[in-house]
């Protein structure tokens, strides 16, 4: 983008902007390594549900079966309450990878890229103040 730099007349206006800029950068910086650690996590924990799903649809699976096979006992009872955790964690761990699994990673990632596409302009800003400056 082009900016108006012939409105910096003088190197203490050249000064000014480039303090801001400069810590407009910085947060950016931190921002963006705030963004790829929250990714690491959320890749991590998207792996870690994953392999939970497919675990508890198993057991639920298993003691749908046996629970069809057994005559009504303790036995029985205490299939169905397993059962009825199993299906209780089930709905919790969809209910955290709606809130907090891909959806949430795609969207850090947007932002991610959102915050390096700013870095990169406020990056070209500082270049182009900084030779407005030295020109002065």
């Amino acid at each position: 983008m082009a900016y108006t730099l012939s409105l910096l007349t003088t190197a203490a206006d050249c000064d000014a902007v480039l303090k801001f800029a400069n810590k407009e950068k910085k947060d950016l910086d931190y921002r963006i390594l705030q963004l790829g650690r929250s990714l690491e996590n959320y890749s991590e924990n998207n792996t870690e549900s994953d392999a939970e799903l497919l675990a508890l649809n198993a057991e639920i699976t298993g003691l749908t079966s046996v629970l069809a096979t057994l005559p009504l006992g303790e036995s029985w009872t205490d299939n169905d309450m397993k059962l009825k955790k199993a299906q209780y964690s089930l709905y919790l761990l969809n209910a955290h990878m709606n809130k907090n699994g891909k959806p949430a990673q795609l969207e850090r990632e947007l932002e991610l890229e959102y915050a390096n596409q700013k870095l990169a302009s406020v990056t070209s800003f500082l270049a182009d103040v900084t030779t407005r400056k030295a020109a002065l």
